[in-house]
């Protein structure tokens, strides 16, 4: 870009991307657990500024559909994909992904195509996010197990006649409620940090 004042010559201005705050830092801490990838619209002389956070691992110049080959590329090959993105050109990436995130910093945002939707200023504390996330199927899968052991124990007595109806009435709400509390309890014990909310 060039820019000049009247009366001088016109003079280069460089334009920059900005990075967000503790990106770089957030990334770090996803590295050792799961493949980051960098797929950017910009040009390649932002690559230097990245290197050390994705070596190999980054693209540039992508047009939307570029990015969505990228997406289902890696699918292909096996892998999940969390897509994080915050442009109107993620839209297809984002949809395609087995998560998408949308980053904005606009409260009224509203972006269809993707699975959750993260301020800004929040997008340091995604491996918090993930870690959360995880945490929470770990939750649901034991509630399940909790919940099919229950069942068959019941199943089986009632079978058995040792159950009687009025028995059974106040047991089954019993089950949901033990559910409920077993589910809110464990995610409360290592609840979701207040700067992630």
């Amino acid at each position: 870009v060039w820019a000049w004042v009247e009366g001088d010559a016109p003079a280069p201005i460089r334009l920059s991307t900005v990075e967000r705050p503790g990106v770089s830092a957030t990334v770090r801490r996803l590295a050792p657990r799961m493949s980051t990838w960098l797929l950017s619209g910009d040009l390649p002389r932002e690559a230097g500024r990245w290197a050390s956070l994705f070596d190999s691992r980054m693209r540039f110049r992508l047009s939307p559909l570029d990015k969505l080959a990228a997406v289902r590329e890696r699918q292909r090959l096996g892998e999940r994909v969390l897509m994080v993105g915050d442009g109107l050109n993620d839209a297809g990436a984002l949809a395609a992904a087995d998560v998408g995130i949308a980053v904005s910093d606009d409260t009224a945002c509203l972006v269809p195509t993707c699975d959750a939707v993260v301020a800004g200023r929040r997008l340091a504390d995604l491996d918090l996010i993930v870690d959360y996330a995880r945490r929470a199927r770990r939750v649901i899968v034991l509630c399940f197990v909790v919940s099919l052991a229950y069942n068959a124990v019941g199943l089986g007595l009632a079978l058995t006649g040792h159950l009687t109806p009025l028995a059974t009435a106040i047991l089954m709400p019993v089950s949901s409620l033990t559910i409920v509390g077993l589910s809110v309890g464990l995610m409360r014990r290592v609840p979701l940090p207040e700067v992630a909310r």
